[in-house]
């Protein structure tokens, strides 16, 4: 059999139906990133390792995160929102704070 006479073999079969498909055909999902969000994605979204985080979190130097279990989770709007304001710190560390005699 020669060459000209085999039919091409598509290896995505799928890919002809979605390339006829138009783009707002496949809604778009409101929410891409998750509400809680983990040490990992804090870390890089701020550049730096999950440890610095965890010094962050403990010195209270960034907003506080809700425990679930053994895991920490950030609301992650309020991530968001702390990162564009700068990261300033959010509470004094608790070994910071004066103590009366």
């Amino acid at each position: 059999m020669s060459r000209e006479m085999m039919a091409p073999i598509d290896p995505h079969p799928l890919t002809r139906e979605l390339r006829i498909m138009p783009a707002n055909a496949i809604p778009a999902s409101p929410h891409t990133e998750p509400a809680l969000i983990d040490i990992q994605w804090v870390a890089d979204r701020l550049g730096c390792s999950t440890r610095h985080v965890a010094r962050l979190a403990k010195d209270g130097r960034m907003p506080s995160a809700v425990k679930l279990g053994r895991l920490c989770k950030w609301p992650r709007e309020v991530i968001e929102a702390w990162i564009a304001t700068g990261c300033p710190p959010v509470a004094a560390p608790a070994s910071a704070t004066p103590t009366k005699n």
